[in-house]
């Protein structure tokens, strides 16, 4: 009877036989990710004092004072001289007329020369006050810079601190979000930047007008030339936005720009979760031993292509399946940025961000996928940063472009990119060499991040898992093959664990029949470029081996794409073909003699002498030989079972 396709129903089965509470494998850490909580400086605003207004100069002179006084004298003296005193006694009138002039003329005078020392001690006072203010206002402002300085720096450490943090694991570690306004802003080096304080200097007198007593235009300079020395902030970390850029070139020499572009990595590394960003590297060009401390992270795990174990590539057939798997990924992305809305949105799509390393940016002109990711970088979410010899060789579709010169404080790196608006940075670049990052990217590696979310959508389920634990094993060091081959029951045949769902509990496939409470013989795995079909198919084949003897379980692997999907089960002793595109012409008589295989009869089970009773599926010998040679272009090979 023909077998037709059914649908296959995967089923959690809690108490089912093979089922165990998923536990972390020996070596890892759980690392929990726990809530950014941001320093502030103390303020952020600070207005510089400015020249205060000249104070006004008595307006009055000695003469004008005199007036109304000599007005009295004459007026006195007048009423005198018709009141017939001055001819009784003319010295008496001239007397009293002289201490009548002096009376008034003496408090005139004193009043005028006092106002004029009032006026000049309260010019003293001006300027002494203002000194002093401005005085407080440099101790404040070399304060706040050091302030600044210090939460600058913690924000974005130098290397030797990087380190440290790397090897601490503190709250720090991994801080920066997808939604962070800093997220991927990595730090070159050492320079001056603008500071983060609103510097406020109000000048009300730019060309030192001639209103301005000397003393106070001096001051005036003086306040001026503060509010411009404090602007600026030395000693601070020089950030480059990757996300803005797309695609970085750092050029120069080699022994320059590696240190730098080992600082840049390291910085991405301790700074942002590996569910945020995943490094990819493909590498070969340059010495190995400079860049293979990227196998060590956890960002570089779990996202190569097929059973990779690492993104990092290093030789061709590596560099060939990264690229494959990086062009999927993309096209992937792509498709669904696409689905999401118009064209340039990203609203309701999320995904990490895709750091992709070139030791030599010459591979951009010979690999589609990552002429497609420098052509489709921010809007999918992946930036494309490598090395080159020199400005020259930097591919035109770079936004951004670094140019370093000598090493360490003695060195500078320009950077600048081609979007209008943006300054050139210029800095002291970061110098790492190749052990210390080594170091830091061995104490990442262990971690395994929990990152919850305040939603209720959130799942346990794990976003990423090593094969072992979707099988159910901390490590390979657990498994047992020969004691795993050795099926005891009919119900076990055919089972296999797919990972664990919510709750730690396992997902089990049954590929019997549905007449044999099975969800098979057929199924089909549906899903979209790069949702993970291969990885779905390599761990159901991983698990059918790991439970199955090669006597009771076969695999006939048909690959279109070349092979590489199943390059690394090809060589399982349950293997017994492998067909790909290159040999169209064995495909249809080896698949034509399966379907054969299926209408004949099925043999007895065969009787186990040592056990005394049946032995589920296990066939004789001279049954397993003539099954395997009659699969047109199969290659013989010997098959050990295991003893006991």
């Amino acid at each position: 009877m023909a077998a037709s396709m059914t649908a296959v129903d995967l089923r959690t089965e809690a108490g089912s036989a093979g089922s165990a509470p998923r536990t972390p494998a020996p070596g890892r850490v759980t690392f929990n990710r726990p809530p950014r909580l941001r320093a502030t400086l103390s303020t952020d605003k600070f207005e510089v004092p400015a020249a205060p207004a000249p104070l006004q100069k008595p307006t009055t002179s000695f003469a004008t004072g005199l007036v109304v006084p000599l007005v009295a004298v004459v007026a006195m003296g007048s009423l005198f001289m018709f009141g017939g005193i001055s001819q009784s006694n003319p010295a008496y009138m001239t007397l009293t007329v002289i201490a009548l002039i002096l009376g008034s003329a003496l408090p005139t005078a004193w009043m005028f020369f006092e106002d004029r020392r009032r006026f000049k001690q309260r010019v003293r006072e001006q300027l002494e006050q203002h000194g002093r203010r401005l005085q407080n206002a440099e101790l404040e402002l070399a304060r706040l810079r050091t302030e600044e300085q210090d939460l600058r720096n913690e924000e974005d450490p130098p290397p030797e601190d990087l380190e440290r943090r790397a090897i601490g694991r503190g709250r720090r570690l991994f801080e920066r979000r997808l939604a962070d306004p800093d997220f991927l802003h990595l730090r070159l080096g050492p320079g001056l930047a603008p500071t983060r304080i609103d510097l406020g200097f109000r000048d009300d007198h730019p060309h030192d007008t001639p209103d301005l007593t000397p003393e106070l235009a001096r001051l005036h300079r003086e306040g001026r030339h503060t509010a411009d020395q404090y602007r600026q902030v030395p000693d601070v970390p020089i950030r480059f936005d990757l996300t803005r850029a797309g695609a970085v070139g750092f050029a120069g020499r080699y022994r320059d720009t590696a240190p730098l572009v080992r600082s840049v990595l390291c910085q991405a590394a301790v700074q942002h979760s590996p569910d945020d960003v995943r490094v990819i590297g493909f590498l070969g060009a340059r010495p190995l031993d400079d860049w293979a401390w990227l196998k060590w992270l956890p960002h570089a795990r779990s996202g190569g292509a097929g059973a990779m174990a690492t993104s990092i590539a290093w030789d061709g057939p590596s560099r060939q399946s990264l690229s494959r798997w990086l062009f999927d990924e993309l096209t992937s992305r792509k498709r669904a940025v696409e689905e999401a809305g118009p064209v340039g949105s990203t609203d309701g799509v999320s995904f990490p961000w895709l750091l992709v390393f070139l030791d030599d940016l010459h591979a951009v002109h010979d690999d589609a996928a990552i002429r497609m990711a420098l052509a489709e970088g921010v809007r999918l979410r992946i930036t494309l940063f490598g090395l080159a010899d020199d400005v020259r060789q930097v591919p035109g579709g770079c936004k951004g472009v670094a140019v370093v010169d000598g090493r360490g404080s003695r060195g500078q790196v320009t950077y600048a990119e081609t979007a209008s608006g943006v300054q050139p940075l210029e800095c002291a670049p970061d110098v790492m060499d190749a052990e210390r990052a080594e170091r830091i990217a061995r104490a990442l590696a262990p971690l395994v991040v929990l990152d919850d979310v305040a939603d209720s959508s959130a799942s346990d389920i794990p976003s990423r898992i090593s094969f072992f634990e979707s099988l159910g094993y901390a490590n390979v060091d657990q498994i047992e093959v020969g004691e795993a081959w050795r099926l005891s029951t009919v119900p076990n045949l055919l089972r296999t664990p797919l990972g664990p769902v919510g709750g730690g509990e396992l997902l089990w496939l049954d590929l019997k029949e549905q007449s044999q409470s099975g969800h098979g013989p057929h199924g089909l795995v549906a899903g979209t470029t790069g949702a993970g079909k291969s990885e779905l198919l390599l761990t159901l084949i991983g698990g059918l081996a790991l439970r199955h003897s090669p006597d009771v379980l076969n695999f006939v692997l048909v690959d279109y794409k070349g092979g590489d999907a199943f390059q690394s089960v090809a060589d399982l002793p349950h293997t017994v073909a492998l067909i790909t595109d290159l040999d169209r012409h064995l495909a249809r008589p080896r698949l034509a003699h399966l379907a054969q295989r299926d209408q004949t009869p099925r043999a007895p089970p065969a009787r186990d002498a040592r056990r005394g009773g049946d032995q589920p599926g296990r066939l004789p010998a001279s049954s397993r030989r003539a099954r395997a040679d009659a699969v047109p272009g199969h290659r013989r090979r010997r098959v050990r079972a295991p003893q006991g």
